[in-house]
């Protein structure tokens, strides 16, 4: 029993270890000004709330949540932010543009002003053709507006972090115990952040279908390790 224990956190603190030496310090990202910024639609958010900063083992690098940017022409840059809370990802009263159910687009400004935490973005390569801009938009505003946050994820069921955590070091371990002991392994009408963006980008053909997104996504995705992505999307930059 003992040796099980000692087993278990034995593989938890290399997991943490893991995560750690794949991180992106903040020193190590160049900083620009939001307004001095060209965003184009599919450039990714990345999102690291306050309360993730501490440092333990090293993962002030962590990611908590990410978003998109959808470009519009009267309101310019607006942040794709699904979140299960009414307010989004923000504490502070935020006027959105549009909100549909979890999805509410904000303007950029907004989001560096008001996100309590860190906001990165990580610039789409080459931009998308207008028919598939115009894909991506759709499935945002048609379909990704009608999913609700998985149970799993919004009661912060350990199961799922505990899938999530291993996503990037074990995904055999990951895998068996979405598939098993949670509901992303399965197909539902219920998602969660990256799961939401990850469909759009495949309904615009930016990423091939995978339904192992809502798995490694969090962590693998989100932190640079799926080498066919640092070939759409470029290295991060903290706005500010």
């Amino acid at each position: 029993m003992y040796a099980l224990l000692f087993c278990f956190l034995l593989l938890l603190a290399l997991n943490a270890w893991h995560i750690s030496f794949i991180t992106r310090r903040y020193s190590e990202v160049s900083q620009a000004h939001v307004q001095n910024c060209t965003f184009i639609t599919g450039d990714v958010l990345l999102f690291q709330h306050r309360k993730y900063s501490f440092g333990l083992f090293g993962l002030d690098g962590v990611m908590s949540h990410m978003g998109a940017i959808l470009q519009d022409s009267e309101y310019g840059p607006l942040v794709i932010d699904f979140n299960p809370t009414s307010e989004g990802a923000f504490e502070s009263e935020v006027v959105p543009v549009l909100r549909l159910g979890k999805l509410q687009l904000v303007r950029i400004q907004d989001v560096v002003d008001f996100y309590p935490g860190v906001v990165l973005v990580r610039p789409l390569l080459k931009p998308l053709s207008k028919q598939n801009e115009n894909l991506f938009k759709q499935a945002i505003l048609t379909q990704v507006c009608d999913l609700d946050y998985t149970e799993d994820v919004s009661s912060k069921h350990p199961y799922t972090y505990f899938s999530l955590a291993f996503s990037s070091l074990i995904p055999e371990v990951s895998a068996w115990c979405a598939h098993h002991l949670t509901s992303l392994g399965v197909s539902r009408t219920s998602t969660f952040c990256t799961e939401a963006i990850a469909y759009a980008f495949q309904r615009a053909g930016l990423i091939k279908s995978d339904r192992y997104i809502n798995i490694r996504g969090p962590i693998s995705w989100m932190h640079g390790m799926v080498p066919e992505y640092t070939l759409v999307w470029g290295k991060e930059i903290q706005l500010v």
